[in-house]
């Protein structure tokens, strides 16, 4: 597939020859699916940085110079994210924006003040205000950040949560990594940010399993330590790190001594919201175990954090996904209904009742559900992935292929990254003949499971297409 679009980056008339000759080193190999002409580059990945990236090589102007590596580029957006990736790649990259429009934006006054209140207003624009401008004001902002003024705590939490916020994962890992030891409250801090990134991005920073488990050591080993010392919102934060990791690696017995020592430390001071989140992690975490008592704790804290907080949809949804993996699906209808009722942010629960319909068999209904669910929440893509899976096997081929190209990858999952390629390869299929429909598929399938060897899915498919001849 890298060699599938290397082609048509050579043929394409928006991008330099020597970009496809040569520039083409800097794209990640298995982040990209195909390109085909007149239509959007698709990417797939677990990390926006690599897709935007992906993305970016169909945008480099046709002023790019091989010979000294200087990408001129007319987006002021995409050349921040340039900027990044290129900086944590290996040979010197430059990138200059020839956009003067963009670029003139005024220096607001309060960029130029305190960098920890700079960093206030930056998280109040994230949501009103315009996303590459905040990018922008960000990378001028950490151009004044070093080791001396990232020792003041709140400075450092409103980094990390702006980072964490635009998707900045990387940089967030790397700040935290560089947090002096020494400091033990800003230490745990970093170090719960550590676990819960590499839980969620996995392969991609490419830590060794010892690193990560020297991470949650030294947070534990903090965390008994400080105990009563440590302010209760602070301390549930290290706690719900150490449990998802305890609980990701089948410790439960740990991840429920370690919640259970935290209710005796903490008591009833955690503010309402902060206990109802606290249920909702420790229930959902005790969900995954084995053991039915654990099994059925965790659905009566599941439940607790519902009816402490009923106006909040996330822990009626935590809720409704237990009682659909358990197979308890009236018990699920029941509670949908009565979460719908309940709060008023109903797009995820409409999304956990679209799951129940496709379940069932009802995959019209379960397209239509999924599609209102995204329409109310358009950022959430993977409920267009489901949208259109529903369509396909309700026989909607067009529907389906139609759905499909409105799915931005880079904000999917890995898991439903291959949801996505199995769909659009079959969607791709179609229109061939069978015979040559079953070589082009085993063919494609092969060179999946070569660049993900992870997508269990994948190579179960090519297995049966080979035994099948």
């Amino acid at each position: 597939m890298f060699n599938y679009l290397r082609e048509w980056l050579g043929h394409h008339p928006d991008v330099h020859p020597s970009v496809a000759a040569t520039g083409l080193s800097f794209l990640l190999p298995g982040y990209i699916d195909t390109w085909e002409p007149g239509k959007s580059l698709r990417y797939s990945g677990v990390a926006k940085q690599e897709a935007r990236l992906c993305q970016l090589a169909v945008k480099i102007a046709p002023e790019f110079l091989a010979e000294n590596q200087e990408f001129q580029i007319r987006d002021q957006g995409d050349a921040l994210f340039a900027a990044k990736m290129f900086a944590a790649m290996p040979g010197r990259y430059r990138v200059r924006v020839i956009n003067p429009e963009r670029n003139s934006e005024p220096t607001p006054r309060w960029l130029l003040g305190d960098v920890s209140e700079a960093l206030v207003h930056l998280l109040s624009s994230v949501d009103s205000g315009n996303p590459w401008l905040t990018e922008k004001w960000l990378d001028r902002l950490l151009s004044r950040i070093n080791a001396e003024t990232l020792n003041d705590e709140v400075l450092f939490g409103r980094l990390m949560v702006l980072l964490r916020v635009l998707g900045r994962d990387l940089e967030a890992a790397q700040i935290a990594r560089s947090v002096d030891p020494q400091l033990p409250r800003m230490r745990a801090a970093a170090l719960a940010d550590l676990v819960v990134i590499n839980q969620r991005l996995g392969p991609l920073l490419r830590e060794p399993r010892a690193h990560i488990e020297g991470y949650a050591t030294e947070l534990y080993e903090i965390a008994m330590a400080l105990g009563h010392d440590a302010d209760p919102l602070e301390l549930e934060s290290w706690v719900n790190a150490l449990g998802l990791f305890f609980a990701a690696t089948g410790r439960f017995d740990e991840c429920r001594s370690l919640y259970s020592w935290f209710e005796s430390q903490v008591g009833d001071s955690l503010p309402p919201h902060a206990r109802a989140i606290f249920e909702s992690n420790f229930g959902r975490v005790l969900t995954w175990a084995a053991e039915p008592d654990l099994v059925r704790e965790g659905e009566t804290r599941l439940r607790l954090a519902a009816n402490l907080e009923p106006q909040f949809a996330d822990h009626w949804v935590r809720v409704a996904d237990f009682l659909v993996d358990a197979g308890r699906m009236d018990d699920a209808s029941q509670l949908i209904a009565r979460g719908l009722d309940e709060c008023a942010d109903t797009a995820a629960l409409i999304a956990v009742s679209a799951r129940l319909k496709f379940l069932a068999g009802e995959f019209h209904e379960a397209m239509t559900l999924y599609l209102n669910s995204y329409r109310m929440q358009p950022e959430r893509h993977e409920r267009l992935l489901h949208a259109a899976q529903a369509a396909g096997n309700a026989g909607l081929v067009d529907e389906m292929a139609d759905l499909l190209s409105g799915v931005e990858v880079a904000y999917l999952t890995d898991p439903l990254v291959e949801t996505f390629e199995l769909l659009s390869l079959e969607v791709k299929s179609r229109e061939m003949d069978e015979r040559l429909r079953r070589a082009w598929m085993c063919d494609q399938l092969a060179m999946l499971s070569a660049l993900r060897p992870e997508w269990e899915v994948v190579r179960e498919n090519v297995e049966l297409l080979t035994q099948e001849g």
